[in-house]
């Protein structure tokens, strides 16, 4: 009977066999060199004081306000003039907005303004909770308002930014981008920024 084919059989079995040995090899080898730390680069040379506290966010002259998402453009997510206590909170107030509210409101001039997944922008009494005005913008509402001095500037997942008087809800401008927007508007230096969702960042001018 011919023979050459269970030859070849064992000379491949045994070729995997002798790589599989030097694949374990390589990896032991590699096992070893992590726990003697050949790898390590060095050490790591910093401080233990952490950091410098006049570095940190150092709040607005209204304690109850936080304008937009992460408070402010440097997005901080701290206003230390904020005083709250250590103790439970009791509520004292609150409003069923009929839809969800993806995003936290934005608070000013004692207002509390959001927008909820239907797309109705909303301004409550921060003291209250008394609905204040309510406006139906096109699209959902999946982020944060940003509040730029008297406008209360809302995205929309129909590709929209809309700035509304933060006093009455009336709509002072529109602007279409072409694209959906969920990301919260961002105002700095008399401009709003945001990004679509397809991949542009834009600027608007407040006026």
């Amino acid at each position: 009977m011919p023979t050459g084919p269970p030859r070849r059989s064992r000379r491949f079995r045994l070729g995997l066999g002798g790589l599989g040995a030097l694949i374990a090899l390589a990896a032991g080898i590699v096992a070893l060199g992590l726990a003697l730390g050949w790898f390590d680069r060095g050490s790591v040379v910093g401080t233990s004081r952490g950091f410098e506290p006049s570095a940190g966010p150092q709040g607005a002259p209204h304690s109850d306000a936080w304008p937009e998402y992460g408070y402010d453009d440097m997005r901080t997510r701290a206003n230390p003039r904020l005083l709250l206590e250590p103790k439970p909170f009791v509520e004292a107030w609150h409003y069923d907005a009929g839809s969800l509210l993806e995003f936290p409101p934005v608070i000013d001039a004692g207002r509390v303004v959001v927008g909820t997944n239907r797309g109705f922008a909303l301004a409550l009494d921060g003291r209250t909770g008394k609905l204040l005005w309510r406006r139906r913008l096109r699209g959902q509402i999946a982020s944060s308002p940003a509040l730029a001095g008297r406008l209360a500037l809302f995205t929309t997942t129909a590709g929209r930014v809309t700035a509304l008087d933060a006093a009455t809800g009336r709509p002072t401008w529109s602007v279409a981008l072409g694209a959906a927007v969920e990301s919260s508007p961002l105002v700095a230096d008399g401009s709003a920024y945001v990004g679509t969702l397809a991949g542009n960042v834009m600027r608007l001018s407040l006026r």
